[in-house]
């Protein structure tokens, strides 16, 4: 599978959330919600955002998790 955040071709791990767990060698491993995937048809994460968020919660030792109330999207231009 690719990495929703940079493409690079990455792991899909099992997880117990609702959504997917992603190991990737650029963004490292990361749990991202379903909602926030359902809602990413037609649009793609805001990379800065999504990787400061990760960030943030690496810096705190917890699962990084995306979800959309941290993580805006934006429209893929046609």
């Amino acid at each position: 599978m690719e990495c929703l955040i940079c493409g690079t071709e990455s792991i899909d791990h099992p997880t117990r959330y609702d959504g997917k767990e992603i190991g990737c060698p650029e963004c490292g491993r990361y749990v991202i919600s379903g909602s926030l995937i359902a809602s990413m048809n037609g649009y793609a994460l805001v990379i800065n955002e999504a990787c400061a968020e990760l960030d943030r919660m690496r810096d705190r030792d917890e699962v990084p998790i995306l979800t959309t109330t941290n993580t805006r999207l934006h429209r893929l231009s046609s």
